[in-house]
């Protein structure tokens, strides 16, 4: 049989982690220090490709091959997994209870529905997965899979000069990449490990206190707090007071204020002193809402923050309640918004104009040197038309 395709295939979950996942496949979400697909990469040594939305196949390729090992990409990869996947024949589909984990395939077609490819298939079952169902489980495994991916890393370089920090802890559990710029600051490693990538600034009187990520070419500003389990992703900036945080690529909270137990998506904007409230007064468990079914759920939380998808942005002092979600493209202001804001919201009942939040995406992009490509365009368009008219 030719070599297969690694494809990572959405199902059920991907629209329980809206509105994480309108712009990305699930294995496109971030845990620890990379992200699901990346893991599979480097578990498998293989080039991913994608099984998602139709309007996300040009920014997220599926395969061309009919040959491909499908796995689901909310399902966490292990070396024993993997092993099981790969003994697996044409004729089985590995599942975990509802959870459809793995299966090959000959006849792949971008067409069909995962329930189609499995259709006449054994089941074998499997305990014991690791997997995001919900935007609560990134934070719940983030600490698991920062530990995870640091043991997987090089030892720390030895020219780095840390004679000006404060060091708690083992100071084998710090992994700094190249080229830092790295002043008077601590670093707290008794609970965990902090990772530093390439390129990283950490100004003056931070405090860090693992297990901690900050990926490459992010900056920690002037007294900076950062608690643990807490990963912070590529070309970020971050100040103020952070526990329990998922941060993705290219979003700013560079000032003071609180967050905590929140995933923030991709090109976010904190405006200064803005906080979120991340338990509520009767100390229960918090509700969030899910977008796909229009009503709040019950999570098993009770620590629960902000959800926040890709293009948010708040206003200097805004306060989020327990347990809010910002959908998408939000243009967020006033004291104390709505738990749940809705795509393209501008203020409090306002809406977004299609070409002004196109003008935006494409204005952040080149701030940060990334170039706005037609496939990004196209997302845009396609979720404003799909939630705005």
């Amino acid at each position: 049989m030719p070599q297969l395709d690694l494809v990572l295939f959405d199902h059920r979950e991907w629209g329980q982690l809206f509105p994480l996942t309108l712009t990305r496949p699930i294995s496109g979400l971030r845990i620890g220090i990379t992200t699901i697909a990346q893991k599979w990469s480097s578990e498998s040594g293989k080039k991913v490709y994608y099984h998602s939305a139709d309007y996300l196949a040009q920014k997220y390729p599926k395969p061309i091959v009919a040959h491909t090992l499908m796995i689901n990409g909310a399902v966490l990869p292990t070396v024993k997994l993997l092993e099981r996947i790969h003994s697996l024949s044409l004729k089985d589909v590995l599942k975990c209870g509802e959870t459809i984990v793995a299966f090959k395939t000959k006849t792949y077609g971008s067409d069909c529905t995962i329930e189609d490819m499995i259709e006449s298939l054994n089941v074998i079952e499997i305990d014991q997965i690791e997997v995001v169902e919900w935007p609560e489980d990134i934070l719940r495994l983030n600490d698991i899979w920062i530990a995870r991916d640091v043991n997987k890393m090089h030892s720390r370089d030895d020219h780095v000069d840390l004679s000006n920090t404060i060091i708690i802890g083992p100071k084998e559990k710090i992994k700094i990449g190249f080229n830092p710029k790295v002043y008077a600051y601590s670093m707290n490693t008794s609970d965990g490990p902090i990772h530093i990538g390439n390129n990283v600034i950490i100004m003056e009187g931070a405090m860090l206190r693992g297990p901690i990520s900050i990926g490459d070419n992010s900056v920690i500003k002037m007294g900076a707090k950062l608690y643990g389990k807490t990963s912070i992703g590529p070309n970020c900036k971050v100040g103020g007071e952070i526990k329990r945080v998922v941060m993705y690529a290219n979003s700013n909270k560079g000032h003071e204020g609180y967050l905590g137990d929140s995933v923030i998506g991709e090109w976010c904007n904190f405006g200064a002193d803005s906080n979120n409230s991340n338990m509520k007064n009767t100390y229960g468990k918090v509700n969030l809402y899910n977008i796909c079914a229009g009503q709040k759920r019950k999570t098993s939380e009770h620590f629960m923050g902000l959800i926040m998808g890709d293009h948010c942005r708040c206003a200097i002092n805004t306060q989020f309640n327990t347990g809010t979600v910002a959908s998408y493209f939000a243009n967020i202001f006033g004291t104390s918004p709505s738990t749940y804001i809705k795509p393209f919201q501008w203020g409090e009942d306002g809406q977004f104009e299609l070409t002004k939040a196109i003008n935006i995406a494409r204005i952040v992009h080149e701030r940060r040197q990334y170039e706005f490509l037609d496939e990004d365009e196209a997302i845009i368009s396609f979720l404003y038309n799909r939630y705005c008219k």
